[in-house]
Protein backbone atom coordinates (compact mmCIF):
# COMPACT_ATOMS: atom_id res chain seq x y z
CA UNK A 1 0.00 0.00 0.00
CA UNK A 2 1.47 3.84 -1.09
CA UNK A 3 1.61 6.22 1.79
CA UNK A 4 -0.44 8.91 0.09
CA UNK A 5 0.66 11.94 3.06
CA UNK A 6 1.75 14.76 1.98
CA UNK A 7 5.47 15.67 3.62
CA UNK A 8 6.51 19.17 4.42
CA UNK A 9 8.76 21.01 1.56
CA UNK A 10 12.44 20.80 4.23
CA UNK A 11 13.04 24.50 5.22
CA UNK A 12 16.72 25.04 5.15
CA UNK A 13 18.39 28.79 5.83
CA UNK A 14 21.39 29.07 7.52
CA UNK A 15 22.89 31.96 9.57
CA UNK A 16 26.74 31.73 10.08
CA UNK A 17 28.80 32.53 13.25
CA UNK A 18 29.72 35.69 11.80
CA UNK A 19 26.39 36.85 10.74
CA UNK A 20 24.85 36.11 14.32
CA UNK A 21 28.07 37.92 15.83
CA UNK A 22 27.85 41.06 13.29
CA UNK A 23 23.99 40.83 14.43
CA UNK A 24 24.97 40.70 18.06
CA UNK A 25 27.01 43.83 17.31
CA UNK A 26 24.76 45.76 15.21
CA UNK A 27 22.01 45.55 18.21
CA UNK A 28 24.77 46.95 20.21
CA UNK A 29 24.26 43.89 23.20
CA UNK A 30 27.28 41.98 25.02
CA UNK A 31 27.17 38.11 25.25
CA UNK A 32 25.17 38.76 28.69
CA UNK A 33 22.69 40.74 27.54
CA UNK A 34 22.12 39.14 24.52
CA UNK A 35 21.75 36.14 26.48
CA UNK A 36 18.93 37.54 28.77
CA UNK A 37 17.12 39.55 26.36
CA UNK A 38 16.83 36.11 24.48
CA UNK A 39 15.95 34.47 27.67
CA UNK A 40 18.88 31.71 26.91
CA UNK A 41 22.29 31.18 28.81
CA UNK A 42 25.98 32.55 27.90
CA UNK A 43 26.80 28.82 26.92
CA UNK A 44 23.78 29.32 24.34
CA UNK A 45 25.08 32.07 22.93
CA UNK A 46 28.30 31.81 22.70
CA UNK A 47 27.62 28.58 20.69
CA UNK A 48 26.01 30.23 18.71
CA UNK A 49 29.14 32.37 17.89
CA UNK A 50 31.51 29.42 17.39
CA UNK A 51 29.29 27.28 15.10
CA UNK A 52 28.96 24.73 17.63
CA UNK A 53 24.95 24.94 17.73
CA UNK A 54 22.98 26.43 14.93
CA UNK A 55 20.68 30.01 16.08
CA UNK A 56 17.16 29.19 15.92
CA UNK A 57 15.32 31.56 12.98
CA UNK A 58 13.05 32.76 15.28
CA UNK A 59 16.07 34.34 17.66
CA UNK A 60 17.30 36.34 14.52
CA UNK A 61 14.20 37.73 14.02
CA UNK A 62 13.96 38.83 17.32
CA UNK A 63 17.30 40.57 17.25
CA UNK A 64 16.48 42.33 13.76
CA UNK A 65 13.42 43.21 15.47
CA UNK A 66 15.22 45.31 18.19
CA UNK A 67 17.72 46.49 15.66
CA UNK A 68 15.24 48.90 13.92
CA UNK A 69 12.25 46.98 13.02
CA UNK A 70 13.60 45.11 10.23
CA UNK A 71 12.21 41.59 10.77
CA UNK A 72 13.85 40.66 7.20
CA UNK A 73 12.88 38.57 4.94
CA UNK A 74 13.09 34.06 4.69
CA UNK A 75 16.04 33.40 2.63
CA UNK A 76 16.35 29.93 1.45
Amino acid sequence: MKNTTKRRPVRRWYISPADFLELRHSCALSRKACAAYLGVSLHTVRHWETGRHRVPWSTVRLLRLLRCGDLGAYRA
